[in-house]
């Protein structure tokens, strides 16, 4: 018999709310709150068209990867963007693409934290 702990399934949905709410008492601003949820949205929506991946824990470091080839080499930049013209070239900066691997690996921290998820 092992001693192997039951995690949740954690659909995409439920895990940015609960990275939200848990972050929210640790006293984050709502600012930065809102940028993990936008930051996060980005992730889904490429991740809805390139995967079929519905919970945390079928995300796997290959999905990472094409997810960073994909901002680097694909990504039209301003895309999405009310004010600015997305004509603007291909593919984003280090900087923001690690800004957004960061809030990536916040959330997962905190999930593993509250023993949502093994890393």
């Amino acid at each position: 018999m092992t001693n192997q702990k039951e995690y949740p399934k954690l659909t995409l949905e439920k895990a940015i709310d609960l990275v939200i709410a848990g972050k929210s008492t640790e006293g984050l601003r709502e600012r930065t709150l809102r940028d993990y949820k936008k930051e996060w949205q980005y992730f889904v929506t490429w991740l809805e068209k390139n995967y079929e991946v519905e919970t945390v824990d079928e995300l796997s470091p290959q999905i990472f990867r094409d997810y960073i080839n994909y901002l680097k080499y694909d990504t039209k930049k301003y895309e999405g963007r009310k004010f600015i013209k997305s004509e603007q070239g291909v593919g984003l900066s280090d900087t923001t693409i690690n800004i957004r691997l960061r809030v990536y690996r916040a959330m997962f921290n905190h999930l593993e934290r509250e023993d949502m998820i093994e890393l």
